[in-house]
């Protein structure tokens, strides 16, 4: 009986009693003070119209005292205009150090995904070119590269040709003006030798061969023709020019 007692006055003293709707704000305070001194865990919840409860309360949850306090990887490579952007960004987000570290990481392995993507897809519209033009790939990129920059085109265009960055579609559109323009100060070279191998196709090489397949009368089908070996030699270019695409 005496210890029933005991526990009873140990409970008593240990509990609190939730204020009502009709407490005191010191009575409240009182009550969340004893709380904590109880379960030092626990937290309140702020006003987070008072900046200063706001403020305490993102502090305590991992938002850093000012932006310095952000951080990424070591393997995350950004520009330092662009970082300093992302941690005011965080900052006004009251992000927490490692949710922080954490979105940056994910977008920037999402981004490196796409630049990969990119890069393997100009890599095969680059090789898709190289495929097409064969044999007149080199003079039909000089000549590009000269009509660009005989015609003062912008310089982000010119160090795109240069460079190697155009897409095919926009270096074909490009070539076939080449074959249009003219003018002075303007010298994109001569037309393809269509006599030679160099600055034909693949599949023009292909529509020289047919030609003269289908040409029973040509030099290359009579050996007695004072012509002969040089359209034996004529024919090994063109099949040379035929699989330069493949």
């Amino acid at each position: 009986m005496a210890k029933g007692f005991l526990e009873l006055k140990s409970y008593q003293g240990n509990s609190l009693r939730i204020p009502g709707e009709d407490a005191s704000d010191e009575d409240r305070k009182e009550f969340i003070n004893k709380l904590i001194s109880k379960v030092p865990n626990v937290m309140v919840k702020p006003d987070f119209d008072n900046e200063e409860q706001s403020k305490e309360f993102y502090r305590t949850l991992g938002v850093p005292e000012s932006v310095d306090g952000y951080s990424v990887n070591e393997d995350i490579k950004l520009p330092e205009s662009r970082l300093e952007l992302l941690k005011n960004v965080a900052a006004n987000a009251n992000l927490t150090k490692d949710q922080f570290n954490k979105v940056i990481s994910e977008v920037y392995k999402a981004d490196m995904a796409e630049v990969e993507k990119i890069n393997e897809q100009d890599e095969a519209d680059a090789k898709a070119l190289k495929q097409k033009w064969g044999h007149a790939y080199d003079d039909r990129y000089n000549h590009v590269t000269q009509l660009v920059e005989g015609t003062g085109a912008p310089v982000r265009l010119v160090e795109a040709i240069k460079g190697k960055l155009a897409d095919s579609e926009t270096m074909e559109w490009l070539y076939n003006l080449t074959k249009q323009i003219s003018g002075e100060g303007i010298n994109i070279g001569n037309q393809e030798d269509q006599g030679s191998n160099r600055g034909l196709t693949p599949e023009e090489a292909r529509e020289k061969i047919a030609e003269i397949n289908n040409n029973t009368s040509h030099p290359y089908w009579i050996a007695s023709h004072p012509d002969h070996k040089a359209a034996l030699e004529k024919m090994i270019k063109y099949q040379e020019a035929a699989r330069a695409g493949r």
